[in-house]
């Protein structure tokens, strides 16, 4: 649970977990949206055509995209979290990888450059294997789906399948990446075939 790794102990918000300054409270979008209604962004910004309570980080990196100073001072801010929260990480376990999944998969240059930055300053992080930081657009459900379909092919044939080697389906066109995945209606009825098939071979 790294997301309740404390970064800013004398935050006054009380985590689900119990502690304070917990990354999960600090980069969630509730968050944002309370910082912005604190203090509202310029009329020249993006996000001030949004209303507070339904700005997502879909609109904060977009903003940030369009060089916007304010939405630059936000996404500043959630890549420092991050980076704190990665240089603690690299100390213990030192990753090879770390993948970026779900809303934060579709961050804008500067987060990532900052990121980048940041922990290169670090000089207790390897030169030598540097951590590789990835990120992964497609949709968390669609994942969820493949690696379920893949756990099940591995039980079944107790090799390891990795997961894009299952059969891509239906990929949904779209202007926006994060859009174009799979089908999970057809990876799921997949999935309940193969479960239905070893149920059936293994109860006689």
């Amino acid at each position: 649970e790294i997301g309740h790794i404390t970064l800013e102990p004398s935050d006054t918000e009380v985590c689900i977990c119990g502690s304070h300054g917990c990354l999960e409270r600090l980069a969630s979008v509730a968050r944002l949206r309370k910082h912005i209604m604190a203090f509202p962004p310029p009329a020249g910004s993006p996000l001030s055509k949004i209303a507070p309570e339904e700005v997502s980080l879909h609109h904060l990196f977009f903003a940030s995209r369009q060089n916007d100073p304010y939405a630059r001072s936000h996404v500043t801010r959630l890549a420092e979290h991050f980076a704190l929260m990665l240089r603690n990480v690299a100390m213990v376990f030192n990753p090879e990888v770390v993948c970026f999944v779900g809303d934060y998969a579709i961050a804008d240059n500067h987060f990532k450059n900052h990121i980048h930055d940041l922990l290169n300053q670090c000089r207790y992080i390897s030169t030598g294997t540097p951590m590789e930081i990835r990120y992964d657009d497609r949709h968390l459900p669609m994942l969820d789906a493949r690696g379920g379909a893949a756990a099940l092919l591995d039980l079944d044939t107790g090799n390891l399948i990795e997961s894009h080697t299952l059969p891509s389906e239906a990929a949904v066109p779209s202007e926006h990446s994060w859009d174009k995945r799979q089908d999970v209606g057809k990876i799921e009825e997949k999935f309940r075939q193969m479960f239905d098939a070893l149920t059936q071979r293994y109860s006689n």
